[in-house]
């Protein structure tokens, strides 16, 4: 009697809720859901497998079951300390009960693969209070649905139109130029806004601007101008709005307001329809302005084919299997849900880099290895990545964007003994299942070799689920994926990662982001020598010790001192001369100062040693004669001097010039340019073509560099034109570039900027690498011209006339175009 009383006041206490609500037909469905019997129990159970009857769990109250348990947690942590507690109770399956709909939970990956394999043609997600939100809200501005609320047969027709796109590697790896270009970008603002202590604040921001630029170049081709000078309002709008309903969705995913939010309105829902309408708004906007400029493409008459690496939005229009409002939906939302899930996982990632100094020499180690210290990746090199890939698959372990993962079963199953019938919902926890010990060895340390080799055991292959798996795996994987390991290896390649502050932990905001800012500390690698401390204490700081610390071998004549005993300044230990060298090397007044003073000083020769590099200065011509007769076969300049050219050339697969070039290599070229290089009568020959040129240079007084190519090339290269051609422009261009390209060398072999160089890219590089382009491509056109006029001679029979400097005959194949 007083268990039928109980019953009755809880379904009575229920059903007033309900009516008040939303009253009459939804308070019919309600009841009906409630009370319903499980039809999915059977009784011809095969031996050994129990009844889902039998299946441990909370009992909850009538009708409600646990719910109201479920909606008293709603923090991230009390949310796993009860899952966890349940799991170490109940065992590893128990169920929970909501109003009607039986939640399974399960922490074998056994079961999750049991369950995927009876997924069928269309898995189907469980409806939650995130769907319900962005159905009800799409529905209420009459929108079509973004991928993540279809089912059926509409989820399998968009999921086909998109994923050609967006699962292909291939356009990933095309798409690298404009990557880069927004990578280089990113690091040049972080380094605008890095504080003194070097830190970048508000770094959740940076990597959403990041983020924003990277999605909106591969979803539309287009910069949205995050890094313009101001950044674009509507931008910076955006991002706020879709972060602000990320955080929403959050909010409606747990508590109270999951629940009530299938039977009415709620305050986070109010707010979250504003966050979305600026949202999609602002990228409605976008949308268009890149559907007016393929019009005006296609009225042109340029044609793009499917196989090009086009963005999103123009292959959708080129594959006609979307109306165009489901492109617009589809190619917004990808684009909203690809920023916030790409920032925060590299949010993640760079945290656990920052801690983990070995794993971070490492990546170092592949990058520059690949690419050298200051290259960008080709589509070649890109994809022979391998321990950054690693690095965010245990990034993903520790840190997954979705703290579980869940299926509505299509079929009846049996997990961990237990039948499952058709219609319950499965969850799986990404978190606990990344942290058990039960699966993986170290569960709580950053290893990132556990994926590479089986030294650290078997990993299930369903033991973690950080984008899902299957046909409902995250369509914007592979994006993300590529998009974290192109920015988070090219900071590492650039800067020293340190985290000295407390611990983070996580918290949910949809996705699983950090609690609490990071504090990340982004280093110039000038004092490289106590990084190298840190992080590698007996590989390349023993190699560097060696070279600071050794002591030549020495064989010494009667009379002939010690090199110890040379005489020099001796600055600080390991580091040398340092801070004198960086204080007058970039100035040469200074520098011919200084060096006068050490002569006057310690006589004349003496030494400097700056981070394991000994200089010995004389003046003295029989010192230098000395110097000449010991040279060898093969003089060698000191390597510093053409360390840029040579980066410069590897970076474009280009081979080396003379000037840059050591030993054979060097000598081989040397030998086939000298006997017309010193050969006076040449010079002699060419003097018809010297005096025009001076002719016209007396007249202009433009520039007397024109003379450069009658010699090497027999043409005129038009600089004193009138008007000037469109070819002289280019070769203005290329004079002022080579005029800077010597003007950058000498900063980059002098200075702060010359140390910085042996471990990272200074600034004075990067401009350096333009001023290249610029000379190689204008000095290209000339070559090439001439190489098409001697073509043209060699095959009408006509003899190159031998007395004209120009391109030589290819003899014995000496050179190659």
């Amino acid at each position: 009697m007083e268990g039928s009383l109980y019953l009755a006041f809880s379904a009575l206490l229920v059903s007033v809720i309900v009516w008040l609500l939303n009253p009459f037909h939804k308070l019919h469905k309600f009841l009906n859901y409630s009370l319903r019997r499980d039809g999915g129990m059977r009784t011809d159970l095969p031996d050994g497998v129990r009844s889902f009857n039998n299946m441990p769990g909370p009992k909850g109250w009538p009708i409600l079951g646990d719910m109201l348990n479920f909606l008293r947690k709603s923090e991230f942590k009390e949310i796993i300390a009860e899952l966890k507690d349940s799991f170490d109770k109940y065992g590893p399956v128990f169920k929970r009960n909501f109003i009607g709909t039986s939640v399974v939970y399960v922490k074998d990956p056994k079961d999750i693969e049991v369950v995927i394999k009876a997924d069928g043609k269309h898995p189907m997600r469980p409806p939650s209070a995130v769907s319900t939100a962005i159905n009800k809200y799409r529905k209420s501005r009459k929108l079509p649905k973004v991928l993540f609320g279809l089912d059926g047969e509409e989820w399998n027709r968009v999921r086909k139109a998109l994923a050609s796109k967006m699962l292909r590697p291939k356009d990933i790896r095309d798409n690298l130029e404009s990557f880069n270009g927004v990578t280089r970008d990113a690091i040049e603002h972080m380094l605008s806004v890095r504080g003194a202590d070097e830190e970048i604040p508000n770094l959740e921001e940076e990597l959403g601007k990041w983020a924003t630029e990277s999605v909106g170049t591969l979803a539309f081709d287009v910069r949205v101008g995050m890094y313009d000078d101001p950044p674009n309002k509507e931008t910076v709008k955006m991002i706020k709005s879709s972060s602000d309903a990320f955080s929403l969705m959050g909010k409606l995913n747990k508590g109270w307001e999951s629940f009530i939010l299938n039977f009415m309105t709620t305050p986070t829902y109010l707010k979250f329809c504003e966050a979305q309408d600026t949202s999609i708004g602002i990228g409605q906007h976008i949308v268009d302005q890149k559907i007016m400029e393929l019009k005006k493409a296609a009225e042109d008459g340029e044609a793009l084919s499917q196989d090009q690496a086009v963005p999103l939005l123009t292959y959708l229009i080129m594959k006609g299997e979307l109306t165009p409002q489901e492109i617009n939906t589809q190619s917004i939302g990808m684009f909203r849900a690809g920023v916030e899930t790409t920032s925060t996982g590299l949010q993640w990632l760079l945290y656990d880099l920052a801690r983990n100094p070995k794993v971070q020499e490492k990546v170092y180690e592949e990058v520059t290895s690949l690419i050298g210290p200051h290259g960008d990746f080709t589509p070649e090199s890109f994809a022979k990545l391998t321990y950054i890939k690693a690095c965010v698959k245990e990034c993903l372990r520790m840190h997954p964007p979705a703290p579980d993962w869940a299926r509505r079963l299509s079929q009846d199953v049996v997990l961990s003994g237990y039948h499952v019938p058709t219609g319950a919902i499965v969850v799986y926890s990404n978190y606990l299942s990344g942290l058990s010990e039960e699966l993986f060895k170290f569960p709580l340390e950053f290893r990132p070799e556990r994926w590479l080799n089986e030294d650290l055991g078997k990993v299930h292959p369903f033991a973690i689920l950080p984008f899902g798996v299957g046909p409902r795996m995250c369509i914007g994987r592979r994006i993300a994926e590529a998009e974290i390991y192109l920015l988070a290896t090219k900071l590492v390649q650039r800067f020293v990662l340190e985290y000295h502050d407390a611990p983070v932990g996580m918290k949910s905001r949809l996705l699983c982001v950090p609690d609490k800012p990071l504090k990340i500390k982004f280093i110039d690698p000038l004092l490289i020598l106590v990084v190298i401390l840190i992080v590698n204490p007996f590989g390349k700081l023993h190699n560097l010790l060696r070279q600071l610390l050794k002591d030549p071998k020495e064989n010494l004549s009667d009379g002939v001192r010690s090199f110890k005993d040379l005489p020099g300044p001796k600055g600080l230990p390991y580091f040398g001369d340092i801070l004198n060298y960086i204080k007058t090397s970039s100035d040469f007044n200074r520098l011919l100062k200084n060096h006068l003073e050490n002569f006057h000083k310690y006589g004349p020769i003496y030494k400097r040693t700056v981070i394991g590099r000994t200089e010995i200065f004389i003046k003295n011509p029989t010192d230098v004669e000395a110097v000449f007769r010991g040279d060898g076969k093969n003089p060698m300049r000191p390597e510093m001097i053409f360390r840029a050219q040579r980066e410069y050339m590897s970076s474009k697969n280009l081979p080396e010039g003379l000037a840059s070039l050591e030993g054979e290599k060097w000598s081989r070229l040397r030998k086939a340019l000298a006997p017309k290089m010193l050969r006076p009568k040449g010079i002699r020959e060419n003097l018809h073509n010297f005096n025009g040129v001076a002719r016209d240079a007396i007249t202009h007084m433009a520039a007397l560099r024109g003379i450069g190519g009658t010699m090497a090339f027999d043409v005129r290269v038009g600089l004193f034109d009138d008007p000037p051609s469109k070819e002289t422009k280019k070769m203005l261009k290329m004079i002022k570039a080579v005029s800077d390209g010597f003007a950058l060398l000498a900063k980059l072999n002098s200075g702060w900027e010359e140390l910085l160089h042996r471990f990272m890219e200074p600034p004075s590089y990067r401009k350096f690498v333009e001023t290249q382009d610029i000379t190689f491509s204008a000095s290209q056109e000339i070559i090439d011209r001439k190489v098409m006029e001697l073509t043209k001679m060699a095959e009408e029979g006509k003899q190159f006339p031998e007395n004209q400097g120009e391109l030589y005959e290819y003899k014995n194949d000496t050179f190659q175009s």
